[in-house]
């Protein structure tokens, strides 16, 4: 049997990713990432998010 040589199928394409919210006409919190977008994925980023935008009011008001 003879090896064959030559370029990989091009039914795979590595996908890169953004999601972010849309407040006022503006972009917030972008995400960029690799792959597919799952529930997981997108409970992880509102997590993050929520975490970031309660530090922030919280310091607004100290």
């Amino acid at each position: 049997m003879e090896k064959l040589l030559g370029k990989k199928n091009g039914k795979y394409y590595q996908k890169t990713n953004i999601i972010a919210g849309y407040v006022n006409h503006t972009s917030i919190a972008p995400m960029v990432f690799n792959g597919s977008c799952n529930t997981q994925l997108i409970e992880a980023w509102a997590e993050h998010f929520n975490q970031r935008a309660r530090s922030c009011s919280s310091s607004d008001h100290g």
